[in-house]
């Protein structure tokens, strides 16, 4: 009976280590696990910088480039893939009285496993560069609109503002300086 007994606590001794083992493996999943669901969920910020904007503003409004690019951009790894596109001397009802800024979701290598229609709150800013962060007064529109399906190969889908900001209002901050200007957009 007592070598019962020890072989019972020995087994016993074994299945509490596996137990322990078991749920130091799931509690490093779960955290593996939220952290994915963290990243996903949390949102990104991409940044556009374009110097010389005083000859892109000039050319525009006397006829040259009417409109310029962002290097296109993903939302994250494996996440969606946009450009920015700016009419310096505005689009549409914005034309030669505002700056008029677009955000185009294009085709993208991940299309295929992300949801649709898109699921993201989408703002557009310029920055005011003040040097005291305090003092800044930036220009953020949110996007009503959004993507309802996945891009087609030469069929961008573009949504934004003709009338983003009055060309009057980039004198009275500084959203000009060394004659650079920035644009973010955020999803969350």
């Amino acid at each position: 009976m007592q070598v019962h007994l020890d072989l019972a606590c020995v087994k016993l001794t074994e299945t509490e280590e596996q137990l322990r083992t078991t749920r130091e493996k799931c509690m490093r999943l779960e955290q593996r696990m939220s952290a994915l669901e963290n990243r996903t969920r949390s949102s990104y910020v991409y940044t556009w910088k374009i110097g010389g904007f005083e000859e892109i503003l000039r050319q525009a409004k006397t006829g040259g480039q009417v409109w310029i690019e962002s290097d296109p951009f993903y939302t994250g790894e494996c996440g969606y893939k946009f450009k920015m596109r700016l009419y310096p001397n505005g689009y549409g009802k914005g034309e030669n009285t505002h700056l008029s800024l677009f955000l185009a979701i294009i085709v993208g290598e991940y299309d295929a496993i992300l949801q649709w229609p898109f699921p993201k709150k989408v703002t557009l800013t310029l920055i005011d560069q003040q040097a005291n962060l305090g003092d800044r007064q930036t220009v953020s529109h949110t996007l009503t609109k959004t993507w309802e399906s996945r891009p087609l190969k030469g069929k961008e889908v573009i949504c934004g503002y003709q009338m983003f900001v009055a060309h009057v209002e980039l004198q009275k901050r500084a959203y000009i300086v060394d004659d650079t200007i920035f644009f973010q957009v955020k999803f969350e």
